[in-house]
């Protein structure tokens, strides 16, 4: 991956709500951290699984700007080893035809699961999406909102899924070096 940001383009599809220009670092940041999981945990567990909780559209325009930006779903896509399974949670029924849509256009061959609603409602869908592994999975997801907690322990306390549940640094998490959240599941 780059050390730029990924862009996307107008496909006519619709974007969610504009993002400020310091979404270039973030994505760029997004982006890095996904390249540096998939291949780090490759060899590592049975499978590796990308969970987006907020997916959105997948592009993102910068405000006052006519750029547009690869959003996280996208980006975990477009990696050099790309995950197992993606699974891609938006409670916006537009914003995920026009993530479907992309996501068909720019890997056609991905296995990922498309879950329309609130991720805190739609929680136990998203668990029953992830495959049972003889040596257990390890999972990544972007919970962007402190709302998004419950959700996380649940995917973190899967029984019998999930072997180690990594969560992206926020944003401002990501900026300040600080690491990672990752839990052991027995």
């Amino acid at each position: 991956m780059p050390d730029e940001p990924q862009l996307g383009y107008e496909d006519g599809l619709p974007f969610g709500r504009e993002v400020g220009a310091w979404a270039e670092t973030k994505y760029r940041l997004i982006g890095l951290y996904d390249a540096l999981f998939s291949t780090g945990m490759k060899y590592k567990w049975g499978r590796r699984i990308y969970i987006d909780l907020y997916a959105g559209a997948g592009y993102s325009r910068v405000r006052n700007s006519t750029k547009i930006l690869c959003g996280s779903p996208i980006l975990a896509l477009k990696i050099a080893n790309p995950f197992d399974k993606y699974i891609f949670c938006e409670e916006s029924e537009e914003l995920l035809d026009a993530l479907r849509r992309r996501v068909t256009r720019e890997a056609p061959n991905a296995n990922v699961a498309f879950i329309l609603g609130d991720c805190n409602s739609e929680i136990d869908r998203i668990c029953s999406e992830i495959p049972t592994a003889s040596t257990g999975n390890t999972v990544l997801t972007k919970p962007l909102f402190c709302r998004s907690i419950q959700s996380w322990h649940k995917v973190r306390y899967a029984p019998k899924v999930v072997r180690a549940a990594y969560r992206f640094p926020l944003p401002a998490s990501a900026l300040h070096g600080r690491e990672q959240e990752r839990i052991p599941i027995c």
